[in-house]
């Protein structure tokens, strides 16, 4: 019985995450969730398969509370012309983040080994672009943000850091014990996070859990590189 209860509140819970993610209105946000779904959907497709026949009304009622959560909410007309709004080249947030992103290039290359410092991108923006028409605190593309900040050399060791944080969760998923679930369900959060802020940067609100996967992938790193020797041996 405990067991039905937290499955049925667990799908509660999803349905309404899947509507706050539609309502904040980020389209960074919709982008990062999608592909960090259909990457845990190719993942786990096998498992899927086996358990599709018993879990094949969850997920459409899933679906169905997910929807009427998003329909009859507040807003819920603005949502599709916000979402296709994201192929249109000449919206102000895209041209927005055009200009800030070629600032970012040109700061880089004025600083491509010391960087213009931590959390100093209105600094240097306001001293290199006087008469710039867009003014912000941040690229809107946390990758940038690293490089244009921490500059090249220190830029590149923290992404590579990321690149490793994301082949360590992909080794554990191909791992064959009860870890496997939790490594595919890790990554794909890694990968959903990362492709949002390609558009975004990191807030307070989110990179604690961030921070926190990063320290787990290099716990599991080293705790797996630990075995591999110990047998060797």
């Amino acid at each position: 019985y405990q067991q039905k209860f937290w499955r049925y509140a667990g799908f509660v819970c999803l349905s309404l995450t899947i509507a706050a993610l539609a309502f904040t209105f980020s389209r960074g946000a919709w982008l990062g969730a999608a592909v960090g779904l259909l990457l845990l959907l190719l993942l786990s497709r096998q498992q899927l398969l086996n358990v599709w026949s018993a879990k094949k009304l969850a997920l459409v009622g899933l679906l169905v509370i997910s929807g009427a959560i998003i329909y009859f909410g507040p807003r819920a007309g603005a949502l599709v012309p916000r979402a296709f709004s994201s192929f249109n080249p000449t919206e102000a947030t895209a041209q927005t983040r055009v200009v800030l992103w070629q600032q970012a290039l040109a700061l880089l290359k004025k600083y491509p080994l010391s960087g213009t410092g931590i959390d100093s991108f209105a600094f240097a923006q306001a001293k290199h672009f006087p008469k710039s028409p867009v003014s912000q605190d941040k690229p809107h593309n946390f990758f940038l943000e690293a490089l244009v900040t921490f500059g090249l050399p220190v830029g590149l060791v923290f992404l590579s850091w990321l690149g490793y944080l994301i082949f360590t969760f992909a080794r554990a998923a191909s791992w064959q014990n009860t870890f496997k679930p939790y490594a595919l369900v890790a990554l794909a959060t890694v990968v959903s996070y990362l492709t949002a802020i390609f558009f975004l940067f990191s807030t307070i609100n989110n990179a604690p859990l961030f921070y926190f996967l990063l320290g787990l992938a290099t716990r599991l790193s080293l705790k797996h590189n630990t075995e591999v020797t110990f047998s060797n041996n």
